[in-house]
């Protein structure tokens, strides 16, 4: 399991005078043939450009993990950090040669676990949303449509935007995702999350539906009332998105992909700023040599 952050620096200018080839670095990617961190790669560097902000003003911050090295790759600012935003969930340690990671499904049999993994599988989309993030989504690395058009949205979000993305490590862990990544399967059971639209699936033969105690469940349409199908809503309570994120313990099982949870709220930057302002107008201009020489003061001789 690893992620990547990456934050714009100004206003966007002029999209059309950037390429792909603007935000891509003279270092060749190296990672494992068919590794779906080039997939993701591809579509962040053909994305960037659509953003209007140039790559001297741009920085991603990588953390650990095979994306660590998102960032000799992308030819913007960079630096290594511990986690990102991005998370690029594999399921599985794949640069230390294949250990059970937070998100590994219970009973995993690595290097690491011999006998199985017992703990529980962390869920990020949940994490996210139980420390109230304003923008938490999720997709999959080989859907470059779906893929663009959620990092899209996420850069469009003002504060900080959290997505998951269901990325294959063919090495190690070779086909955690298939029942959502290959096309014949994924037509069944990829519940595409859209903000008012009912959520129905498996080319219309399946739906989320309000169960007993108002606990979301799949279930089919020919048995479900139609007033009974949930309505996706984006901006509503984060306990709604909250529901989706449980509907699955994994993707082993039909699992939603989209935006979960979309809200504006005032960002920290901004509030500060707004404060700032606020006491300077209040206050008036500070001093720093005043204030340092203020209050309980001393001479060292």
């Amino acid at each position: 399991m690893s992620d990547v952050i990456q934050n714009g620096g100004t206003a966007p200018g002029d999209a059309s005078t950037l390429t792909k080839k603007d935000f891509t670095s003279d270092q060749e990617p190296r990672w494992c043939p068919g590794c779906g961190d080039y997939a993701i790669l591809s579509a962040v560097q053909g994305f960037m450009p659509e953003l209007g902000i140039e790559p001297h003003k741009t920085v991603f911050v990588s953390g650990i993990g095979c994306s660590g090295r998102f960032t000799y790759y992308m030819d913007t600012y960079g630096m290594h950090g511990i986690h990102g935003l991005l998370l690029f969930n594999n399921q599985i340690y794949g640069l230390t040669k294949g250990q059970y990671s937070p998100t590994s499904e219970e009973g995993k049999v690595t290097k690491s676990t011999p006998f199985g993994s017992i703990d529980h599988p962390f869920n990020p989309i949940a994490a996210a949303l139980g420390v109230e993030g304003t923008f938490v989504a999720r997709t999959i690395d080989n859907d470059r449509q779906h893929l663009t058009e959620v990092l899209r949205r996420a850069a469009q979000h003002k504060g900080t935007a959290f997505v998951e993305i269901y990325q294959n490590c063919n090495v190690f862990n070779d086909g955690a995702f298939d029942l959502l990544r290959e096309k014949s399967q994924g037509k069944h059971n990829q519940i595409r999350l859209q903000h008012g639209q009912p959520i129905v699936f498996d080319e219309g033969n399946r739906c989320v539906r309000v169960g007993e105690n108002g606990r979301y469940e799949i279930a089919a349409i020919a048995d479900t009332a139609p007033d009974s199908i949930v309505v996706h809503d984006a901006h509503g309570r984060p306990s709604l998105a909250f529901a989706l994120a449980h509907l699955s313990h994994g993707p082993d099982e039909p699992s939603c992909i989209g935006v979960f949870h979309e809200v504006e709220r005032p960002v920290y930057g901004q509030a500060i700023q707004h404060q700032l302002q606020s006491a300077t107008e209040r206050l008036g201009k500070g001093d720093l040599g005043k204030l340092l020489g203020s209050g309980d003061t001393w001479v060292v001789e």
